[in-house]
Order: structure tokens, then sequence, then C-alpha cells
């Protein structure tokens, strides 16, 4: 939360969108071995399970059997890149821009979760209700 904090206060005071810290960010994790780094201080049984019980209503479904399964595979030679391209978004265009080039007579219903413990329910809206597209509220 410091970081985001720091961002924010950063980017208000300065002119510079978070999307753009945040590109910057993952710029730097792909092109230096900081991202190397940062994939090796989360792909732990520890910090998987930690981030598990955030996401999961029910803690007791995090098994140490789900653990694995998800961090087994990322820690196959060629995981960290995977790693690095999913969280920096680099596998096509954003949300934000596939809806904007959708026509309107393509109804778009976007789902979330009223308890998601990342993404603000009230941010999504304010992202993607405004879109033509967009159907529900």
């Amino acid at each position: 939360l410091r970081g985001v904090s720091a961002v924010r206060s950063c980017t208000a005071a300065k002119g510079v969108s978070r999307r753009q810290v945040y590109a910057a960010h993952c710029c730097c994790c792909r092109e230096t071995p900081l991202g190397a780094a940062f994939f090796g201080s989360v792909a732990t049984p520890r910090t998987v399970k930690n981030i598990l019980c955030q996401a999961y209503a029910n803690d007791a479904a995090v098994t140490d059997e789900l653990v694995d399964a998800i961090l087994k595979p990322g820690l196959q030679p060629g995981a960290v890149d995977v790693f690095l391209d999913f969280i920096s978004y680099s596998g096509g265009p954003l949300p934000e821009q596939l809806l904007a080039d959708m026509p309107s007579s393509v109804p778009v219903s976007i789902l979330w979760g009223a308890d998601d413990p990342w993404e603000d329910m009230a941010e999504g809206r304010r992202l993607f209700a405004h879109h033509p597209c967009v159907t529900g509220g």
C-alpha cells in the first residue's frame, strides 16, 4: 500500500499517470535483472499461498495441493518471461482499448466480484461503463 500511495502522490504532483508509472515499472522489470529478482521473491509456496488467501473467500480452499499446482509450472525454464509478460500486459491491447473499438451493437457484459481484493468495482465502472457496448451497471 505504501508503494501505491507513493505512486499516487508522485503522479498527482508531477502530472504523470499511474499507467505511465506502471509501464515504466514493467519495462524495468522486463529489461533488467530486477524482474527475475521480483519473480524469485513471489515464486515461493508461502507467497503463493498468501496471494491465494487474499483472492479466495474461503482460506480453507487454499490447500498445499493447490499451491503446488500453481507453483510447479512457474518453476519451469522460461517461467520468468511468462510471468513478466503476464503482469505487464504485453500480450495485446488493454480491455479499454478493445471496448473503444467494439461496435455499440455488440453488447458486452463485464463481471466484477463485489469482494475482489485487488480490483475495485467502482474503478471498473469508471474505466468501462461509459463505453456504449457495455451493458448493465
